[in-house]
Formats: C-alpha cells, sequence, structure tokens
C-alpha cells in the first residue's frame, strides 16, 4: 500500500539496549548522574539537527545558547564561483538586555 502524505516516519534516538546497571552506593549514583547532562545534550543536538521544530523553539526560548547562520550564494553555471557569502551570529542572553 502506498504511504499516506500526512505520516511522519518517526526514528528512535537509541537502536541499541543499553546495560542496565545495579547502583548500590551513593559514588556509583554520583558518577552516573554526573553524565545525565550529556546525554540530554546529544539528545537535543540530535533532533535539532534532524530540524524538529519543538527542539528548536525550545532552546531558543531559554535563551542561553548562541545561534550561528551561514548562506552561501553561487554561480549555478559555475560553481567553483561564489556570489555571496553571509553569516549572522545571534548570543541568545543578550536579546533581553
Amino acid at each position: 500500500m502506498p504511504h499516506a502524505p500526512n505520516m511522519i516516519e518517526v526514528t528512535p534516538f537509541e537502536t541499541a539496549q543499553r546495560q542496565l546497571r545495579q547502583v548500590t552506593d551513593e559514588y556509583t549514583y554520583r558518577k552516573l548522574y554526573g553524565t545525565l547532562p550529556a546525554i540530554v545534550l546529544a539528545a537535543q543536538k540530535h533532533k535539532v539537527r534532524g530540524g524538529d521544530p519543538n527542539s528548536i523553539r525550545e532552546i531558543w526560548t531559554k535563551r542561553d545558547k548562541t545561534f550561528l547562520v551561514i548562506d552561501f550564494e553561487w554561480n549555478e553555471k559555475n560553481n567553483q564561483t561564489v556570489l555571496e557569502f553571509g553569516y549572522a551570529a545571534v548570543r541568545c542572553g543578550h536579546l533581553d538586555a
């Protein structure tokens, strides 16, 4: 059957199962708890690169990141010739000021 045009294919962020760990002491708990921010950041990066608008909006409203936009314009007949180059950087922490 053909796919409906309004269906979005969902791919999970992690495809492999993680090892189950038994935490029995405070040192192991603190060590595992310290890795959570890196895991959350990796998941956010993956969602933003995938173009998820909710993730981008969430990061924009926190106003604690810096956004960089790069734009190239080149000649369609000669792709070795760059006609225009532009960039913009926005530090969201300064928007309220």
